[in-house]
């Protein structure tokens, strides 16, 4: 039978993968699944001289088959910045005002003038000391429009006959901006995936440090097949003997692989070492042999 590829929408992509789950035949595998859209909310935000200008720009940003949840405009306006000056008249002073707005790459209108403090005339120019003045600036402000929109989850998968390939990855934990921590995997070309978006099977190599976190994410640890070994200290490194190198890297992890061959779709089975560059060492060796 060919390999058949079916894409699935849905409101979640554990839905639209439950839905792939159903579509596929008794005998036959899920062999790859590709992530077109995650299904959660998106916000974009952004600035025009006009609010109809960054509406438009919005829009242009929104995919058509998308749903918003919200919606902010903010009209544009003009913000009132005062500074205070030293000059010896009005005009001197809202000629500085307007240098100084300059010098700060902003473009600032004098709205109004006003002596605050009046100088002193000196004695034949000894003593002589320039005015104050408050000196009323407008800067304009843009309107903003931040929007916030919605896609169905989307996935593209492919069923065929073969057994889905076991990828091999080196396992590393870091943390997104809002300071979520995830994991993700790195394979032998470099490429990166979150675990939690890995559907085939999967022979995980984790550095001793990072195991904790994969330990406390309930949802990865229950994919893994060999959690026991989570108990196991990594061997400790012993420099190989002159021409067992290329065993000392690969005997364990290709032993390990042959297991993971017996892996479903979206299991784990993992390998821990000591460290990330144990980990990518490894699945690079791997891959000089497929």
């Amino acid at each position: 039978m060919t390999d058949k590829t079916i894409e699935i929408e849905a409101e979640t992509l554990e839905e639209a993968r439950e839905q792939v789950k159903s579509q596929i035949p008794e005998g036959l595998h899920l062999l790859s699944e590709q992530v077109i859209s995650d299904g959660k909310p998106q916000t974009v935000k952004v600035l025009g001289n006009t609010l109809e200008a960054a509406l438009a720009n919005a829009q242009g940003k929104i995919p058509n088959n998308a749903d918003v949840i919200d919606k902010k405009e903010t009209a544009p306006e003009q913000r009132v910045i005062r500074v205070t000056v030293e000059a010896f008249d009005e005009q001197i002073a809202k000629s500085n005002a307007e240098w100084e707005a300059l010098q700060q790459n902003k473009a600032m209108t004098v709205q109004n003038v006003k002596l605050v403090v009046v100088g002193q005339k000196g004695f034949l120019g000894i003593g002589k000391k320039p005015n104050q003045y408050e000196v009323e600036l407008l800067e304009p402000q843009p309107a903003i429009v931040e929007v916030t929109y919605k896609t169905k989850a989307k996935i593209s998968a492919t069923i065929g006959e073969k057994k889905a390939e076991v990828v091999k990855l080196a396992v590393m934990a870091y943390q997104e901006r809002d300071g979520s921590l995830k994991l993700k995997g790195e394979d032998a070309k470099g490429r990166s995936f979150e675990l939690a978006d890995v559907s085939q099977p999967a022979l995980l190599f984790v550095p001793s440090e990072t195991l904790p976190y994969l330990q406390r994410n309930q949802k990865l640890w229950n994919r893994v097949k060999n959690p026991e070994v989570a108990t196991n200290k990594p061997s400790p490194r012993q420099e190989p003997q002159a021409g067992g190198l290329l065993a000392a890297l690969l005997l364990g992890p290709m032993m390990d692989s042959l297991k993971a061959e017996n892996l479903l779709p979206g299991d784990f089975q993992i390998t821990v070492v000591d460290t990330y560059a144990d980990a990518t060492m490894k699945i690079k060796g791997l891959g000089l042999f497929g």
